[in-house]
C-alpha cells in the first residue's frame, strides 16, 4: 500500500515538471501509466525549472504501433518517429524520452 501511495504521489507531482500530451488508442496504456513510468524515472530528481512541452500520437497498424513524438524544450526541440510490436513498449520508449528530455543526465 505504501509503495502504491508513493508512486501515486510521484506521478502526481510530475505536473509541473513536463508539459504532456498523450493521445493514444483505448488498448493502449493510459497517461497515467506514462505519468507512473516517467516519475520512477525521475525517481530523487528536481523538477526543471523550464518544463519541455512533449506530444506524443500513437497509432496501431496492421505491422504494429507507431510512435510520434514532438518535444519542446530548454535544449531545443525535435520529433521522433518509433515503431514496435506492443503498445506497452511505446510507453516505456516515450517515459524514456520524457525523462531524458528533463533530465539529459
Amino acid at each position: 500500500m505504501l509503495a502504491t501511495g508513493l508512486l501515486l504521489a510521484l506521478a502526481t507531482s510530475l505536473t509541473p515538471a513536463v508539459d504532456l500530451r498523450w493521445d493514444a488508442p483505448d488498448d493502449c496504456p493510459a497517461r497515467p501509466e506514462l505519468e507512473r513510468q516517467i516519475a520512477a524515472l525521475l525517481a530523487g530528481r528536481a523538477p526543471p525549472e523550464h518544463p519541455p512541452r512533449v506530444a506524443f500520437r500513437v497509432e496501431h497498424h496492421k505491422t504494429g504501433w507507431q510512435l510520434h513524438g514532438e518535444i519542446d524544450g530548454p535544449a531545443g526541440s525535435g520529433r521522433r518517429h518509433l515503431g514496435a510490436a506492443t503498445c506497452d513498449e511505446l510507453v516505456e520508449a516515450a517515459a524514456l524520452i520524457v525523462a531524458i528530455t528533463i533530465d539529459p543526465s
